[in-house]
């Protein structure tokens, strides 16, 4: 009987520790998605300054070109 409650506490422990570390892997788990999401995020927000510094300087490239069209016109 002593060593069956033994065995037991030791299985219990056992349980314990696993559920510890899974729980610190599932955390884990989460913080890294969280910092993929927050990766993606930023990516997202530099295409789109980067779109927007592409559309500024088109529009400036075509108000000059459309300057010098009417220059030549005139």
């Amino acid at each position: 009987r002593v060593a069956a409650e033994r065995v037991a506490a030791q299985w219990a422990a056992a349980e314990w520790v696993a559920s510890e570390r899974v729980a610190a892997e599932w955390a884990a788990a989460e913080r890294v998605a969280a910092e993929w999401a927050a990766a993606q995020w930023a990516a997202v927000e530099l295409v789109a300054a980067e779109r927007a510094v592409a559309e500024r300087v088109a529009a400036e490239w075509a108000a000059a070109q459309w300057a010098a069209a009417e220059r030549v016109a005139a």
